[in-house]
């Protein structure tokens, strides 16, 4: 092989590489995209079960209020049909809020994921570099 020969082979070679690196770059970029999304999903949960505690140790912490009812005034009959349905709907609440609590620990499990991932894309561009420089 002449050395032009050889010289185009290494520069289609380097280039075929630069393209790989290149593409592997990208899918690193998505992947964070993606990491960046599930972690602002995850704090907006995060945020809603917070919300939802702090609203039901207010509740419990008064619990006269599913015993006082107000008689012969329009809030005395909201009352009583609010204490019967307060406290079933608190305990959906709770069942909701630690559906929210494993889906939190799901996304984490996907972020953790995709780190690796990246990594895994990270050590083959590295891996690709090394061979750029024996091209």
């Amino acid at each position: 092989m002449s050395f032009r020969e050889e010289t185009a082979v290494r520069i289609a070679r380097r280039k075929a590489i630069r393209e790989k690196i290149n593409a592997l770059s990208k899918k690193i970029s998505e992947a964070r995209k993606i990491i960046t999304g599930l972690n602002e999903c995850k704090r907006e949960l995060q945020k809603n079960i917070e919300d939802w505690n702090s609203t039901y140790s207010s509740f419990k912490a008064v619990p006269i209020q599913a015993d006082v009812v107000v008689t012969d005034v329009f809030e005395g009959v909201i009352a009583e049909a609010l204490s019967t349905e307060i406290p079933t709907t608190a305990e959906i609440m709770n069942g909701t809020c630690s559906e929210m609590e494993a889906l939190c620990g799901a996304i984490a499990n996907q972020i953790q994921k995709l780190q690796e991932y990246i990594t895994k894309l990270q050590q083959q561009i590295q891996s690709l570099y090394m061979e750029l420089s024996a091209v």
